[in-house]
């Protein structure tokens, strides 16, 4: 019996990914994006990443290469995590970084 829960997950993890683009995207255009604009745009990245992996797991289904399909699935998900994480050191370098210009004026 075979299931369909790699489809049912993948499915999950793009429209996940989506929405973190599209908030992501969102957010950016905000007051608080002005000001982040670095920490957001890493965060877009990292989020379009994301998005792909899951995406190339769906690739399967249509007849690509299990493999191949699976080690980009694993390295779009590695590339997300190092932006994300890098993302969480940048911004606290661009609050620093604002902190700082408030206390000139």
């Amino acid at each position: 019996m075979e299931t369909n829960l790699p489809l049912i997950s993948s499915v999950a993890g793009i429209i996940l990914g989506l929405a973190l683009v599209f908030l992501n995207i969102k957010t950016s255009r905000s007051l608080t994006g002005s000001f982040f604009k670095k920490y957001y745009k890493w965060m877009i990245i990292g989020s379009i990443f994301f998005t792909f992996g899951f995406a190339t797991e769906t690739a399967e289904v249509f007849g690509a290469n299990d493999l191949i399909a699976e080690g980009l699935h694993n390295i779009l998900l590695v590339l997300s995590v190092i932006i994300f994480a890098f993302s969480s050191i940048e911004l606290p370098k661009e609050a620093n970084k604002y902190m700082q210009s408030q206390q000139k004026i």
